[in-house]
């Protein structure tokens, strides 16, 4: 049986609910930490979960009724209109990443901090624009910032730069590695092989 490393979920958990914290009366960040506990095989009685099956669906109607009988300050609709903007670029961004790291074998350590480096540079729209249809790596390029089209240059040098390299377990990750399995279709992150 292998240990459960409770830091990592309760981090991925954090980084995935709207505020970048769990309220467990929040039915939304109890479906999310029930998938994230799902994506690492851990089950737990749905008696756990009830309160998710309570939550109340909303239109879009409900939220537009909602905005205009509030008294919003402009701020304050500046939050409300970058929290719902950001909605389905996150989501996509998440359905993606997850595909990428089963794929790649690419460890949750290394897809929380390439969100947040995403987060962090103000590229989550760019890269969920990117990712509707990402590029194959070109290895007879001379630069791989000229292959990635809705990212600018000077941000995915960031990238590079910041995700750097690792050692998972007995692996050396070199830079760029875990990078360019997630900007490109056509490249994985190596496994070990001994």
């Amino acid at each position: 049986m292998s240990r459960i490393d409770t830091d990592k979920i309760l981090v991925e958990w954090a980084y995935r609910c709207q505020k970048g914290y769990p309220e467990m009366d929040n039915p939304s960040d109890l479906r999310i930490l029930k998938q994230i506990l799902k994506e690492n095989n851990i089950e737990f009685p749905n008696s756990i979960f009830e309160q998710e099956e309570e939550e109340e669906t909303f239109t879009k109607d409900d939220i537009i009724k909602l905005i205009n009988s509030s008294e919003l300050t402009p701020s304050q609709l500046k939050r409300v209109y970058n929290a719902v903007d950001g909605v389905a670029s996150k989501e996509a961004i998440d359905d993606y990443l997850d595909k990428v790291a089963k794929e790649s074998n690419i460890s949750t350590d290394q897809i929380l901090k390439f969100k947040n480096l995403l987060k962090g540079e103000g590229i989550e729209k760019e890269f969920a624009e990117y990712i509707k249809n990402p590029s194959s790596f070109d290895i007879t390029k001379s630069n791989f910032v000229d292959q990635v089209k809705d990212i600018p240059k000077d941000k995915l040098l960031t990238l590079y730069r910041e995700m750097g390299s690792a050692i998972v377990g007995n692996v050396s990750i070199g830079p760029g590695e875990v990078l360019f399995s997630i900007l490109f279709d056509n490249t994985e992150k190596r496994d070990s092989k001994g």
